[in-house]
Parts: structure tokens; sequence; C-alpha cells
């Protein structure tokens, strides 16, 4: 049977691919700007968030959720049912009820369990929807922003990961994601 895809039709593919991309993240700020900025409490330079949106979701408004194994072991490992109003113990809490509180969403990737614990009291899906996201976003943006001193490396560094940690080195654990953020920081500024 012939290839009927064919070398030249694989590339067609992924330069629209590439096209509608870049095109996301050249429109991104200028469509979320005032939100962002309606949120910005604190100050963070808003190249400084349009980089850590690119990161987290190359700027689709509502990316599928991303299932964050390390929250669901914390919240295991800490007994932590506050997640789950109504529920007495993790065992009445169903896989999927987990899944969803162990998830990042929408445009700044913002965990459920994070949201929660500066005060949002919803539906995890609810983060899905844009200006829901960027509210909460911006509330964890900000406090890991005057935490580390107004530092966007720790800033960045935190946001990713909850805390600045350290490698036997002196480098951030998670010196990829803080190399990634200079690189679309620059981009922004």
């Amino acid at each position: 049977m012939p290839d009927t895809i064919g070398v030249g039709n694989i590339l067609w593919v992924k330069g629209l691919i590439v096209h509608a991309i870049k095109e996301r993240v050249e429109k991104g700020p200028e469509r979320y700007k005032e939100i962002i900025e309606k949120y910005n409490t604190c100050g963070v330079p808003l190249a400084a968030v349009y980089a850590i949106i690119e990161i987290e979701s190359s700027w689709i408004e509502k990316p599928r959720p991303r299932y964050e194994k390390s929250v669901e072991a914390l919240v295991r490992k800490g007994n932590l049912v506050k997640y789950f109003p109504g529920k007495r113990s993790l065992k009445e809490v169903s896989e999927e009820e987990m899944g969803a509180a162990c998830s990042s969403y929408g445009l700044m990737q913002i965990v459920y369990t994070t949201a929660y614990d500066r005060g949002f009291r919803a539906r995890p899906k609810e983060l899905s929807k844009v200006e829901v996201n960027i509210k909460w976003g911006m509330r964890e943006l900000c406090r890991q922003y005057l935490r580390y001193g107004k530092d966007l490396d720790k800033m960045a560094a935190a946001y990713n990961r909850g805390k600045v940690l350290y490698d036997e080195y002196g480098r951030f654990v998670n010196i990829g994601y803080v190399r990634k953020f200079r690189r679309a920081l620059k981009k922004y500024q």
C-alpha cells in the first residue's frame, strides 16, 4: 500500500503548527494584559508574568489539566483531606477527585491545591477559566515574588516548585525551568 501522507505533507502540517504557536505567543500578552494587570497587586514585571505563562502553557487558554504526581504524593503523605470538602478521610476520595485536585490548570498552570491554600474554594475545573486562572496564578506569583525579595529567578523557581531549592553545587534544583524563564523573559523585555 503506498504511503499517502508523504514527507511534504508532514512538513506542511509541522509548519502550520509552528505558525499557530508563534502567532499565539505573539498575541498572548496583548489579549490578557488587562486581566493580568487587574490581578498583579504586587508589581511583578509584566515581562516576567508573560514569561511564566509562555513556559507553563504556551498561551493556550485551556490546555488539558496536567496531573502532578508529586502533588498527589504530598497530599497522601500528609493525609491532607482539607482539599476535599465533605470528606473525612482520603479513603473517601475517588481517583477522579484525587486526580482533579492534584492537577494544574489553565494559562498559568496553577495547581488546585496551591490555589486552595490561597483561598480558592470552587471546583478544580473552575481554574480552567481564563480570569479565574490568572487571578489565582497571580496570587501565587505575587506571593513568591515578595517572599524572595522580588528576585525574578527565585520567583520563577518557587512558582514551578513551591519553594526555592538548591542542589549540592548551589544551583536551583529546577535550573532547566529557570533557564527557560530567563530566555522567555528576554523576549518580553
